[in-house]
């Protein structure tokens, strides 16, 4: 009969999306679980960045074949082309530093917990409580 117990706290901690914590007293504290790893953050991270780099090195490429075209054609729509991907370069190196911006921030949210926890649960009775806040027997 224990066994079928635990195997659906684990189905309803997995349904949930929680982590169980069982203490010495049978005491259960549920604690959510974060739905992205770290890992994972920082390999999106990675592939947007070197996404941009290879968009900036394009860009350059870009222009410098185009300035050359605008210089020996003489047209002025030759340097419209070439503003725009100059344009098109700054947006995204602006893209960039903004990234890492983010990248900072989300960070900084990991390490901070949250200032206000609505989403606790505790099975025990007041002396258990009293004796987990405590931390010593009442």
């Amino acid at each position: 009969m224990q066994m079928n117990n635990d195997s659906n706290k684990d189905r309803i901690s997995n349904i949930l999306n929680i982590t169980p914590t069982i203490t010495d007293d049978n005491i259960v504290i549920h604690q959510e679980t974060d739905n992205v790893g770290s890992e994972e953050l920082d390999n999106d991270l990675k592939y947007v960045r070197d996404i941009m780099y290879d968009t900036i090195r394009n860009s350059s490429d870009a222009i410098d074949e185009m300035l050359e075209i605008a210089k020996q054609s003489q047209h002025p729509r030759a340097f419209e082309v070439v503003a725009t991907l100059l344009n098109t370069q700054r947006e995204a190196s602006k893209d960039l530093l903004e990234l890492h911006k983010r990248k900072k921030d989300l960070k900084h949210e990991d390490k901070d917990g949250p200032d206000t926890v609505n989403n606790n649960l505790f099975v025990g009775s007041t002396a258990d409580l009293l004796k987990l806040i405590k931390g010593k027997d009442v």
